[in-house]
């Protein structure tokens, strides 16, 4: 502290409201629809981690994405619904 000068212990916040804009809703796709579906939601679904997915992919034993852009890819549900049905007829036979 400086002597002879006092610290005003308030501070002033701005406390304007910002405006967002409310994400559009998006209506679901009807069933049969084509949909791709990110990394996220595929680790989800098939309980592998990333790694595992990837490792499996060069293997030959995992869809391979569609390259969505520069950085980023998706999977088709499709693909990844029949690999999973794959995998719980495969249980069965085994079993």
């Amino acid at each position: 502290m400086v002597k002879g000068k006092s610290v005003s212990p308030s501070v002033k916040l701005n406390t304007t409201a910002t405006k967002t804009k409310a994400a559009p809703s998006i209506p679901p796709l009807p069933p049969g629809r084509p949909r791709l579906i990110r990394l996220p939601e595929v680790l989800a679904r098939v309980g592998l981690s990333r790694s595992s997915i990837y490792n499996r992919i060069k293997e030959g034993t995992f869809p391979s994405p569609c390259r969505l852009g520069e950085k980023s890819v998706a999977w088709s549900e499709a693909s990844i619904d029949t690999w999973i049905a794959d995998r719980l007829d495969c249980e069965k036979v085994t079993a």
